[in-house]
């Protein structure tokens, strides 16, 4: 008799057991692990922020550090800028005084100059007045035959602060002239010293000159420094041909572009008439060239009159009286 075969069954109740054992243990090492690494987690979190916390104290001290010193820099600018603001006054201050020392050796040599000059003309003078063959109506050089002055002058600031030799020299020629009818008094501007004298003679008497001097102090009137309008005025107003007339200009520079308009002046208003013109030329702060002095020897050579340059100190002109 043939030995029926049986049915295996796979999924049998001790197979389940077995199955849901083993999906058990995996949820519980699946539970296990994810505990693990929650707290592997949090305690790299913890030490993440604590690293965080002592970078922050790191950076903040760093900032205060270079905030102070930041300050310090700041501060040590501002006293660099002030030391080179200082220095920059100093040195600005030496280069004026460099400049200002310049101009006064500038100006020294130039009186040196001034003073040569002088000196020549003072030589002239006293070679003239030591020969017996002077004339007798020349004084220190200077021709003295005429019967009416003008005097022309230089009233600009550098005159000014010479003033008191500049009105004693003027007296001192108005002394030199034997007989003098009448004179006038202008500015190099053609102002007149008197208004009331105006295109007439000032009478030439002691109580005259005394009054003419203590009105000569202070006479402020503006001035340019070229003798072309006062020559303009003198020559029409006060020459003739009829007349001796003497024609003084007393200056220490000549600010004029050329010299031209002073000899077309002359040379168009003194045909045909009896004049002479000479030049008085002062040393003063304001003498910064010799083109004064230049000047006036031209007109005086053509003129038949004489220069005389004066030193800052003055010059007596009746030192040369006979």
């Amino acid at each position: 008799m043939k030995k029926k075969s049986r049915e295996i069954e796979i999924f049998s109740l001790s197979f389940l057991d077995i199955i849901s054992c083993a999906f058990g243990a995996i949820i519980l090492i699946l539970l296990v692990i994810k505990k693990g690494d929650t707290r592997l987690e949090k305690s790299l979190d913890f030490n993440t922020v604590e690293k965080n916390i002592i970078d922050n104290l790191n950076y903040s001290q760093s900032i205060e550090k270079l905030r102070a010193e930041n300050k310090l820099l700041k501060s040590v600018i501002n006293t660099k800028s002030s030391n080179i603001e200082v220095i920059s006054n100093q040195l600005e201050q030496k280069k004026k005084e460099i400049e200002s020392n310049a101009i006064v050796n500038q100006k020294k040599k130039e009186s040196i100059n001034s003073l040569e000059l002088v000196a020549n003309s003072l030589t002239q003078a006293n070679n003239k007045v030591g020969k017996k063959t002077v004339k007798d109506k020349e004084v220190g050089g200077i021709p003295v035959d005429s019967e009416y002055v003008v005097f022309i002058i230089d009233t600009s600031g550098s005159m000014k602060a010479i003033w008191d030799k500049v009105t004693r020299e003027l007296i001192n020629i108005l002394n030199v002239h034997p007989k003098v009818k009448g004179f006038q008094i202008l500015n190099d501007n053609g102002l007149h010293l008197l208004g009331a004298y105006e295109n007439k003679w000032i009478p030439d008497t002691p109580s005259k000159r005394n009054n003419i001097l203590n009105i000569l102090k202070n006479w402020n009137s503006a001035s340019n420094s070229s003798p072309v309008e006062g020559l303009e005025i003198a020559l029409k107003r006060y020459t003739s041909k009829n007349n001796n007339t003497s024609i003084y200009i007393f200056g220490d520079e000549f600010t004029g572009g050329s010299y031209t308009p002073v000899f077309s002046t002359i040379k168009k208003l003194s045909t045909r008439k009896k004049i002479r013109i000479s030049g008085v030329g002062f040393i003063s702060l304001g003498s910064t060239n010799d083109r004064f002095a230049t000047l006036m020897r031209e007109i005086a050579e053509n003129n038949n009159g004489t220069f005389l340059g004066l030193p800052i100190i003055g010059m007596d002109l009746r030192q040369y009286e006979k």
